[in-house]
């Protein structure tokens, strides 16, 4: 008996020493690997990611030396983006190149490479631009930069170059929107997504983006969310005088989240055009959340309008007034797009029933670039084909323009001539309904031609309307490689387009008689045709179906 409780007692202290064991095993484990994940994650949230781009214009062994400040920093969550055109094996012999990526300038300016390289970047990244006359003197100024950007109402910093200006402002000091920044020294830090908020028509000037065009622009946005640096962590020359414009404080402006498109389209005794017009949309337009018809139908074409709406059940068809369509047509418009019951999208396309669309469009991606130049609209009638304007019979210049996306370019009004130099357009150009909406219920219009007319005389190139802020910059367009549209003014219907050229090829009735016969425009013979104008004398070819409407 005693043998056996000696045993019981020995296995029970076993038990309690090894689960004691257990415990403080789990417990210091845990806690110092607790303290571990802590510290990463301190660490991480302490260390914010510094993008710092660097113009790469400058002789090879002065790239060198500033490369190599950057890649000696005592910092380790960032990245280098160097810049350079021809000078690419800068980085053979540097340290720590896996902190480096080229950038091949490919005959871009500086300021329009750092555009692209800020857009890449998560919008909570902190941006150093090191310019041409720069450079990094303190092995560690991006911890020193990332200590100011801990706080939350830090969007942009600056310096001064050690010695060569005394700023009249301490160390670290909140300036208010009314300094001005007299001989701003490098280095220009900013966030981001406050740079991603600067409207395209900012840092375009002319020929290519301005030069140190993101500075003044920068500022502006920032406002009294700037910083200024004393400590001496960069030299180079100073930017000369900044002034804040009117362009306010956007960077907590709200964007529109998954933004939307509806098709808008006009049409007027012209079923057989109509009809191509929505074959092609559907064929090619992808992304169209809606699309709607505001028609006028005389007696004879009415069965050709009721034949459109069945075979087309997706499209909503508003007609107006038989006996006073002039009086409707604006209150029937606005219901249509902009009193939220029936069109819900954020964005709206406007077409009118003669234009072919001819290649293929990716709405989406279309309204993401628009959000992120803050670009008046997308005029899918331009392109790099678009040298004559047939309206009024003369050629045109092709404006300067950049790149924003592959095969995508913005360019201002105020450089454009002709149909480039006309923002505000039915013809096939996507719009914030936001932007528009005040102009549309205030104008005085019967038609869409009268519509239109009063509209374009709205016009104003030097400034941008976005959500009741006014912007200090350039009225600004995209457009594709080449024109995705096209206008084919077979005819003219009525005096409903004023005074606009046709070619004359067939009257209304002719074309009516062609479609109740079951004939269809040919979409193949139009499909990517190369046209250099905007309004293009092709001749239409002809396919039978079965179908007709007798």
């Amino acid at each position: 008996m005693k043998k056996r409780t000696i045993i019981l007692t020995l296995l029970a202290g076993l038990f309690l020493g090894t689960s004691a064991g257990m415990m403080w095993f789990k417990a210091n484990y845990y806690s110092k690997n607790q303290k571990r994940v802590a510290q990463k994650d301190l660490f991480c949230s302490e260390e914010r990611f510094v993008a710092v781009v660097i113009n790469g214009k400058r002789e090879e062994d002065a790239l060198e030396e500033v490369v190599r400040g950057v890649l000696t920093q005592k910092y380790s969550n960032f990245k280098a983006y160097l810049v350079v055109d021809g000078s690419e094996n800068v980085a053979d012999s540097l340290p720590r190149k896996h902190h480096l990526s080229i950038v091949p300038q490919e005959g871009r300016s500086f300021e329009h490479a750092l555009y692209e390289v800020v857009h890449e970047l998560p919008s909570h990244s902190v941006v150093v631009v090191i310019d041409e006359s720069e450079k990094i003197v303190s092995k560690t100024a991006l911890s020193s930069i990332n200590k100011y950007y801990s706080k939350d109402n830090v969007w942009c910093t600056y310096g001064q170059t050690p010695g060569l200006y005394a700023q009249p402002y301490s160390q670290g000091e909140l300036l208010d929107a009314t300094t001005t920044l007299q001989r701003v020294g490098p280095c220009i830090t900013f966030l981001a997504s406050l740079y991603k908020k600067i409207p395209m028509g900012e840092l375009l000037r002319g020929i290519s983006f301005a030069k140190k065009g993101y500075v003044r622009p920068v500022f502006a946005c920032a406002q009294d969310h700037t910083y200024y640096i004393d400590e001496p962590l960069f030299e180079g020359e100073p930017y000369g005088d900044q002034q804040y414009s009117s362009i306010g404080t956007v960077i907590g402006k709200e964007e529109v989240e998954n933004p939307t498109c509806d098709l808008v389209v006009f049409s007027y005794n012209r079923p057989l055009q109509l009809m191509a017009l929505l074959e092609s949309s559907t064929i090619h337009l992808h992304g169209v959340k809606k699309t709607f018809v505001l028609y006028r139908a005389d007696e004879p074409y009415e069965s050709a309008y009721e034949h459109l709406i069945s075979v087309f059940p997706h499209v909503t068809f508003v007609r107006q007034s038989k006996t006073d369509p002039k009086k409707d047509f604006k209150q029937k418009l606005l219901k249509m797009a902009f009193s939220g019951t029936m069109s819900t999208s954020s964005h709206i396309l406007f077409g009118v029933d003669d234009i072919i669309v001819k290649d293929d469009i990716d709405l989406e991606a279309a309204l993401a670039l628009q959000e992120k130049t803050h670009a008046h609209g997308v005029f899918l009638r331009l392109g790099k084909n678009i040298d004559y304007c047939y309206m009024l019979d003369v050629p045109q210049k092709i404006p300067q323009a950049r790149s924003v996306s592959e095969g995508v370019y913005a360019y201002k009004f105020a450089d454009g001539e002709a149909d480039w130099r006309y923002p505000n357009t039915l013809d096939m150009t996507m719009y914030r309904k936001s932007d528009i909406e005040e102009a549309f219920l205030s104008m005085p219009y019967t038609n869409p031609s009268e519509l239109e007319t009063e509209w374009q005389e709205r016009s104003n190139f030097d400034f941008v309307h976005r959500q009741k802020e006014t912007f200090d910059g350039a009225l600004v367009g995209l457009f594709y490689e080449s024109s995705k549209v096209v206008n084919i003014p077979v005819n003219m219907v009525a005096n409903m387009y004023g005074d606009n050229r046709s070619m004359n090829e067939y009257t209304p009735k002719e074309l009516l008689d062609y479609f109740l016969k079951g004939y269809r425009i040919d979409l193949e013979k139009v499909k990517q045709v190369e046209n250099h104008s905007c309004h293009a004398e092709i001749p239409l070819e002809f396919t039978q179906t079965s179908e007709t409407t007798w």
